[in-house]
C-alpha cells in the first residue's frame, strides 16, 4: 500500500505523527512565503531637508483568494487521507484527528495574519498621517525661520536706522548749540546796542529838554526885561569878534552891552581877560573883582571868576593869596575840577605834599583823564610816584 500517510516511504524509526508534523511545518512555511505584502520605505526624507509627503503604496493580499486553493487540496488530502486510513482503525483516526487539529491551527493562523494585516496597514496609514503631519509642521517651522529671518534683517535695518538718527541727533545738537550760542551772542550784542540807542536818545531827550529850557528862559528873560536881552546879545557878539582877534570891535559891543545893562557881568570878566593878554594884570584883577561884585546870585560864576584872579596871583607866586582864593571858589562850585587841580599845584608850591595829594586823589577819582594833565607837568614830579600808585588804583 503506497500513499499518503502510508508507512512504506516512511524513513525508520519516524512515527506517522512526527511525520505529519514534518509536513504541517512545511506547508505552513510554504503559505507564509507565498504572501505578497510590499514592506514600506520611505524614501522621501532626504539628508539635511525638510520631512515632505511620503508616497506609501500598501499591496492589500486577498488572502481568502490565495489561501482557497490550499485549503481545497488539504480538503481533499484530507478525504484522501480519510478513505485512506478508514481501514487503520484506531491509529487512522488519530492521524485524522490530527489533520483536523492542524486544520484548525491553519485556519486560526490565517485568521491572525488577517488581522495582522490589517494593523498594519492601520499602522502605516496612521504613520503616513503623521508623516504627512510632521511634514505640514516642518513647512511651519520653515516658514517661522524664514519669518525669524526677515524679522532679524528687519531689526538690523531698525538698529542702523537707530544709530543714524543718534549720529543726526548728535550733529543737529551740535548745530542747534553753536545756533543757540550765535543767537545769545547776538541777542546780547542788540541788547547793548538797544541800550546804547536808548541812552543817546536819552542824552538827545536831555539835551533837546535843556536847550528847549535854555531857549525858553532866554525868551521869557526877554520878554520881562529887553535892556538885559539886548545887553546880552551884544555881548555875545563882542565874544566873536575877541575870539577872532577884533579887540577894537570887541570893546564897542561890551560898550554897548554896558550902556544897555551895567550889571551884565559877562562884560567885566570878558574885559578882565583882554587886559590880561595885553599884561595889564591890574586892570585884569579890577574887571575880575567887578565881574565877581555883580555876580553875587550866581555861585558858579562867581567862583569861576575868582579862580581866574587866583590865576593872576599864582602868576605873580603869591600863592598863599592864590589858595585863598581857591578855597572860596571851591566852597561856591566844588564841581568846578579845574579849581581842584589849581589847589593841587599851589599846594605843591607851598610844600604841603599831603595836602597836594588829597587833591589830586579827589581830582583823578572824579575824572582819570586829569591824569595825562598831572604826569605831564613837571610840577609834579616830587609826587610822581603817588599819583602813579593812585592812577592804578582807579583803574
Amino acid at each position: 500500500m503506497s500513499g499518503y500517510g502510508s508507512t512504506i516511504d516512511r524513513p525508520l524509526g519516524v512515527s506517522v505523527e512526527e511525520e505529519q508534523a514534518v509536513i504541517l511545518r512545511d506547508q505552513l512555511s510554504l503559505m507564509k512565503n507565498q504572501l505578497p505584502v510590499e514592506r514600506y520605505s520611505d524614501r522621501s526624507i532626504q539628508p539635511g531637508g525638510f520631512i515632505n509627503s511620503p508616497q506609501i503604496h500598501i499591496d492589500m493580499p486577498n488572502v481568502a483568494a490565495d489561501l482557497a486553493p490550499k485549503f481545497r487540496e488539504l480538503l481533499g488530502a484530507q478525504r484522501e487521507l480519510a478513505s485512506i486510513t478508514e481501514g487503520l482503525g484506531v491509529q487512522g483516526q488519530l492521524v485524522l484527528e490530527n489533520a483536523r487539529v492542524q486544520t484548525g491551527v491553519l485556519n486560526n493562523l490565517e485568521g491572525h495574519e488577517r488581522r495582522a494585516v490589517q494593523q498594519r496597514n492601520q499602522a502605516l496609514r496612521q504613520l503616513s498621517q503623521g508623516m504627512m503631519e510632521l511634514s505640514s509642521v516642518n513647512r511651519g517651522v520653515g516658514r517661522t525661520n524664514r519669518s525669524l529671518a526677515s524679522i532679524d534683517r528687519g531689526v538690523g535695518g531698525v538698529r542702523y536706522d537707530i544709530s543714524h538718527l543718534e549720529d543726526s541727533l548728535c550733529r543737529l545738537m551740535g548745530d542747534l548749540g553753536t545756533g543757540i550760542g550765535y543767537i545769545g551772542d547776538e541777542l546780547v550784542a542788540t541788547r547793548m546796542a538797544v541800550v546804547d540807542a536808548l541812552q543817546e536818545f536819552q542824552d538827545i531827550f536831555l539835551w533837546s529838554h535843556r536847550e528847549q529850557m535854555w531857549v525858553r528862559k532866554q525868551t521869557l528873560e526877554a520878554l520881562q526885561n529887553p535892556a538885559q536881552t539886548a545887553a546880552y546879545e551884544a555881548w555875545a557878539i563882542a565874544e566873536k569878534c575877541r575870539m577872532a582877534g577884533d579887540i577894537q570891535g570887541a570893546l564897542r559891543m561890551y560898550k554897548r552891552s554896558l550902556d544897555t545893562n551895567p550889571a551884565e557881568n559877562r562884560n567885566y570878566f570878558s574885559l578882565g581877560l583882554i587886559h590880561l593878554n595885553t599884561g595889564d594884570t591890574e586892570g585884569a584883577m579890577d574887571y575880575f573883582n567887578t565881574a565877581a561884585s555883580y555876580s553875587s546870585d550866581d555861585l558858579n560864576a562867581q567862583a569861576y571868576y575868582l579862580m581866574h584872579l587866583a590865576k593872576i596871583e599864582f602868576f605873580q607866586k603869591n600863592f598863599s593869596k592864590t589858595k585863598q582864593l581857591l578855597e572860596e571858589a571851591i566852597n561856591l562850585d566844588v564841581t568846578n575840577l579845574e579849581i581842584w587841580y589849581d589847589l593841587a599845584l599851589c599846594s605843591i608850591k607851598l610844600g604841603d605834599k599831603g595836602k597836594a595829594l588829597y587833591y589830586v586823589k579827589n581830582l583823578l577819582h572824579a575824572n582819570p583823564k586829569y591824569g595825562f594833565k598831572i604826569i605831564g607837568n613837571p610840577e609834579f614830579a616830587s609826587i610822581m610816584e603817588d599819583i602813579r600808585r593812585i592812577l592804578k588804583w582807579e583803574a
